[in-house]
């Protein structure tokens, strides 16, 4: 069996990548990785990044509005 690979995946930089709204997939293919290890290793940073997203759009909403 071969070893597996060893990516160079930075979680400050999984968490900006979620806050853009960009998808498990798109992380994945922007680090050259499965989705499978981003959701399993990298779970946390996704769940910041997507609620700091939120917040930003909800900020947003509100100075318009």
């Amino acid at each position: 069996m071969a070893r597996p690979k060893k990516y160079d995946i930075n979680g400050e930089e999984v968490t900006k990548l979620a806050s853009y709204g960009c998808t498990n997939k798109e992380i994945a293919d922007f680090y050259g990785c499965s989705a499978d290890l981003i959701e399993k290793s990298y779970s946390e940073f996704l769940t910041k990044g997507r609620t700091m997203g939120k917040m930003r759009l909800r900020q947003i909403q509100w100075k318009i509005a």
